[in-house]
């Protein structure tokens, strides 16, 4: 027995799964729980940074917006120029950051100024006409407007053009190295660091190779720039670095402040958890290995010995015993085994003999049959064969056989062909054989079917053939058709001379007759009728059977066939106030025999009128396909019960209760008909509901097709020759 994994290594991998598992799922869960709240928290810093630092930039340019309202409600007042001078002066004098501060008129012009000159060494009055600045001014003169940083000698400032009486204005440089000085002293770690950027993402200050650039276009950067407020986002900068990075709106302009940090050094606490985690794993994955292989080397020892006992006994070696001192279950498993080996020994003893005996018995009875057997195992080998099936197939008495393969049974071809058939389907398999040697004839019936295990006999398999001799019986029923065929025939002629004096008697040839003579008459008209029909569909079904009957193929039309059966068989159906329909498919011509399907349609729609109540309904229905075309009888009859849905295409079979009238052939000649043009014929009925009657035909009908090539006669249905 091949085993591809020892009981040793699954209880060694399961238990190093029970142990390592949880602990994998439990430390990578809270890893991943520290990892989150780590970066929450590091965000949440820095996030702080950053609204910090935003605050500080909005309170040092409010405190600048504020000083220059003070000043205007003094300079809008009726004073001299000499006065607004020294106003502006003393603003210079208060704010060390402003560089200078002027009034301008309407057309962007300099009327006076005031200057630190510590940081303005030769001022002079300009005009800002062209300046952005001042045309966005213009645009709207009641908004401030603050322009772009621009370095002065590497130093940040930043002009801001407040409104002023009669669309003048006052224009302030003020020097921006507080707030860079404030950017650049928000600092942290070896990487973390500062940004203020416009609402573009250019930065404005920061460390100097940083000043002028502008951040990565990518989405969490540009969706937190078009929000007011605050926000995160990781992304790679222009040097190729992953940064993590929080954001700031100020209050007074579209500006923002970023603090970002190297993304390795600000996880650096989450990346030293991870390589913890896996550590502490790969110690308690070498610990529970180790604890598993002793605790696994106890357990399957025991274990591997019960199964070498146990393949002892399969070698029928009942005297083993086995020996385990763990003083456990395993010690009592132990100890039960050894009790089981030493009462199978005894019932082994007590066996065979017995049997022995039920083997010679069975023998006897399989030879004593009548009919040859054969019993085979699923591989189509010989396991038994009795008397008569070797004289079947030509076998000597003393040829062994014994494991020979069911298709080289038998010397003689005609049986290892037929023989070789019964192997290629695993159901129930009945044939009917032709076995002709010189003049003589003989008849077989070939019945296969597969050995079921059963409740007893659970590994009972194989197959059993039985080979039986009905040569008599093929004869009987013979001389049976033969007997019915050559009586039907001789009746038929004195039945049509019977059927002509009766004419003459209705026709008053042979003199008057009384009201209740022509009703004698015709009654006698009626049945002699009847009988003679039966005669004929005796008579067509032999010839049917024999093959004598012509196929007359020609090309027509099955629809028009159809449509002349209702008109001729209109004033029966009117007798019940049936209604009769036909549901066309515009079928082309077909080649068929127009008479014998005239007669199909003819016989079905006779029998619904039949089984039809009073206003009923019949309709016939068609239908194309690529390779046949198709057609069905429906009514609202009785229904025909299941247990007869196949047995009515038999010779003389009626439903039982519903015989009404008629000999039992129609629908057997219609299956004929049909299965002679190559096609098939069934019936789909639920009692109470109607039936619908089915035929189809093939399309690829050829003018030599014959009867004899496409029917399949009644002894051949199951023949295989």
């Amino acid at each position: 027995m091949n085993r591809h994994f020892s009981i040793y290594s699954k209880v060694a991998a399961a238990m190093i799964i029970l142990a390592i598992v949880p602990l994998i799922i439990v430390g990578w869960r809270t890893v991943k729980i520290n990892q989150q709240i780590t970066q929450t928290n590091i965000l949440e810093i820095n996030s702080n940074r950053a609204a910090n630092l935003a605050n500080q930039i909005d309170t040092f340019l409010e405190e600048l917006d504020r000083q220059v309202f003070l000043i205007k409600n003094s300079l809008a007042a009726p004073i001299t120029w000499s006065d607004r001078q020294a106003i502006l002066e003393s603003l210079i004098n208060t704010n060390e950051n402003i560089i200078s501060v002027s009034i301008g008129d309407e057309t962007g012009q300099e009327i006076i100024k005031a200057y630190n000159p510590a940081r303005e060494k030769m001022p002079r009055l300009i005009s800002h006409q062209s300046e952005d600045l001042f045309q966005n001014f213009r645009k709207n003169p009641k908004i401030l407007q603050r322009g772009k940083v621009l370095y002065q000698k590497n130093q940040p400032t930043l002009a801001i053009l407040y409104p002023f009486i009669r669309q003048n204005f006052l224009f302030v440089v003020v020097s921006l190295e507080k707030i860079q000085q404030m950017v650049s002293e928000t600092h942290w770690g070896r990487t973390g660091q500062a940004l203020l950027l416009d609402n573009d993402g250019k930065i404005l200050l920061g460390p100097a190779e940083e000043i002028g650039k502008t951040l990565p276009k990518v989405q969490g950067i540009q969706a937190a720039l078009g929000i007011q407020g605050s926000g995160s986002s990781e992304f790679i900068t222009s040097s190729g670095r992953k940064v993590v990075a929080c954001f700031a709106s100020l209050r007074s302009n579209k500006w923002k402040v970023l603090v970002q940090q190297d993304k390795a050094e600000a996880y650096t606490y989450v990346t030293a958890m991870e390589r913890q985690a896996i550590l502490l794993i790969v110690i308690v994955l070498v610990l529970a290995a180790i604890t598993a292989y002793f605790l696994a080397k106890g357990l399957t020892n025991p274990v591997r010995d019960l199964i070498a006992g146990a393949q002892q006994i399969a070698r029928r070696n009942f005297s083993v015993n086995i020996t385990v001192k763990t003083k456990d279950e395993l010690a009592e498993l132990a100890e039960t085994f050894n009790q089981m080996a030493h009462e199978l020994k005894k019932y082994d003893e007590m066996q065979i003999e017995k049997i022995l005996l039920e083997k010679s018995r069975t023998e006897t009875v399989f030879s004593s049959i009548a009919d040859g057997l054969i019993l085979t195992d699923n591989n189509g080998q010989v396991l038994l064969i009795n008397n008569r099936a070797r004289e079947i197939l030509g076998i000597g008495s003393e040829e062994n056989v014994a494991d020979k393969p069911l298709a080289l049974l038998s010397p003689e071809k005609f049986w290892s062909d037929n023989l070789a058939n019964l192997l290629n389907d695993n159901e129930n398999q009945t044939r009917i054989i032709e076995k002709t040697s010189g003049s003589s004839v003989t008849w077989y019936l070939l019945v296969s079917q597969p050995i079921r295990p059963t409740e007893k006999l659970r590994n009972a398999s194989g197959r059993i053939i039985v080979l039986r001799d009905i040569t008599l019986e093929k004869e009987l029923d013979q001389m049976k058709e033969n007997f019915l065929h050559s009586i039907t025939h001789d009746l038929r002629n004195p039945m049509t001379s019977i059927r002509g004096f009766l004419k003459f008697l209705l026709d008053g040839i042979g003199g008057p007759l009384t009201e209740q003579q022509k009703k004698m008459v015709e009654t006698m008209d009626r049945a002699s009728t009847r009988l003679l029909n039966m005669i004929n569909d005796i008579l067509d079904i032999a010839k049917l059977e024999s093959g004598k009957m012509i196929l007359t193929l020609g090309e027509t039309r099955p629809e028009e066939i159809a449509r002349r059966v209702l008109e001729t068989l209109s004033p029966l159906a009117e007798k019940k106030a049936i209604k009769l329909s036909i549901q066309t498919a515009n079928l082309k011509t077909i080649v068929a025999d127009e008479n014998l399907l005239e007669r199909v349609f003819t016989n079905l729609v006779a029998n619904a009128i039949k089984y039809t109540p009073q206003n009923g309904e019949i309709k016939i229905i068609f239908s194309d396909g690529p390779d046949f075309w198709r057609s069905e009888v429906v009514d609202n009859g009785e229904g025909i019960p299941l247990e007869y849905q196949k047995k009515i295409f038999d010779k003389f079979q009626q439903v039982a209760g519903q015989q009404k009238g008629g000999t039992g052939l129609g629908l057997t000649i219609c299956k004929y008909i049909v299965e002679a043009h190559g096609g098939k014929i069934w019936v789909e009925s639920e009692l109470g509901q109607g039936s619908r009657f089915i035929f189809t035909i093939p399309k690829n009908l050829t003018f030599n097709h014959s009867i004899s090539s496409s029917l399949d006669l009644k002894d051949k249905n199951t023949s295989n020759v």
